[in-house]
């Protein structure tokens, strides 16, 4: 049961970055705590770019700075109602692991990557030759 509200958090917390600033990008970590809990951060990385464009700069920062200008204009809703603290962005979700995280080990991570690669790999060469 854990195991499924733990899924359902990570979704919700995805889909609300996606709602709230779609030029931003949520990058999601599983964390052994080595304690018997693990973690799951929620992480907003935004553009590099100025979130206010100069006309008619068309270079790829200015481009950039267009398209947080444009993504942040929300007409039926006043944006500084929904904008939150920087406190808001970057979240820590505690608790308790839902099996024995030590069994998971670097290796084994490796060799499971690698078999799903290969099929892929495989089932795309079979599909390309038909």
């Amino acid at each position: 049961m854990v195991v499924v509200v733990v899924l359902v958090v990570v979704v919700v917390v995805v889909v609300v970055v996606v709602v709230v600033a779609v030029e931003a990008v949520e990058v999601v970590e599983l964390v052994d705590n080595k304690d018997g809990t693990m973690s799951i951060f929620c992480v907003v990385l935004d553009h590099a770019s100025p979130a206010a464009w100069n006309p008619g700069d068309f270079s790829q920062v200015g481009l950039a700075s267009l398209s947080r200008e444009l993504a942040s204009n929300d007409w039926s809703a006043d944006p500084l109602m929904r904008r939150g603290s920087p406190l808001d962005r970057n979240t820590e979700l505690l608790l308790p692991a839902p099996f024995d995280l030590s069994s998971i080990t670097d290796a084994a991570l490796e060799t499971e990557f690698a078999t799903r690669k290969a099929q892929v790999a495989a089932a795309a060469s079979q599909g390309g030759s038909q």
